[in-house]
């Protein structure tokens, strides 16, 4: 792990994973990521990603898409 993170409180995870990160945190942190972000994986995510997309988009427009950037942030959209 990249001694110079803070820790989020998991013991033996990095608080940040960009690329200044230095192995064998980013070497350990990479692999995880690969495997679990394969192209087929991320097909199989394509329904549901357009699902929420088609769900988010429709309480913008009952909204009159009135606020964009506020709706988009995280419980914002209700």
């Amino acid at each position: 792990m990249d001694s110079a993170a803070p820790s989020l409180g998991a013991p033996d995870w990095p608080a940040r994973s960009d690329p200044e990160m230095e192995p064998p945190g980013h070497t350990r942190l990479r692999g995880l990521v690969s495997k679990a972000f394969t192209p087929r994986t991320i097909e199989g995510m394509r329904p549901w990603a357009e699902q929420v997309v088609d769900d988010l988009l429709s309480r913008l427009i009952q909204r009159g898409l009135t606020s964009l950037p506020l709706s988009l942030t995280p419980g914002g959209v209700a």
